[in-house]
């Protein structure tokens, strides 16, 4: 009785850990991450570098948009989800936080900085984070 007991658990720990395995491998792909910088400022100023997703320099109470080019280039639709985090997550949202990409369709994704008017000066960053799964059922 104990040895069936003890054959199920194992049994159990095996099935979990294959269905684990194939879904970190085969269903959720690395995430995307980007660097997020932007200041609050009694100056405007612009910073178009393409390494990062960078907000320039703007007033308290204005608004500052980025946006980046989301390609699907897997044979399968995918699933995609944003996060975000650091000290200017808090003054940023996005035009869609997640979604569905079908095989080669692109999305752009806008970014908006937009620190509140009572909003301190000073630099603000984080990273973005953008999670891409596959899309198991339809």
């Amino acid at each position: 009785m104990k040895r069936i007991a003890i054959l199920g658990i194992v049994a159990a720990f095996v099935i979990i850990t294959v269905f684990m395995g194939v879904y970190i491998l085969y269903i959720v792909k690395s995430p995307i991450s980007l660097e997020m910088h932007g200041e609050v400022s009694d100056k405007i100023g612009f910073n178009l570098d393409a390494d990062a997703i960078k907000f320039g320099k703007l007033f308290p109470g204005a608004t500052s948009r980025r946006a980046i080019n989301l390609t699907n280039s897997y044979q399968y639709p995918i699933y995609f989800s944003v996060r975000l985090s650091g000290d200017i997550a808090k003054y940023v949202s996005v035009s869609q936080n997640e979604g569905r990409l079908e095989p080669s369709e692109v999305r752009s994704l806008t970014y908006y900085f937009s620190p509140s008017k009572s909003t301190g000066f000073g630099n603000y960053s984080g990273v973005t984070s953008i999670q891409i799964s596959r899309v198991i059922f339809p």
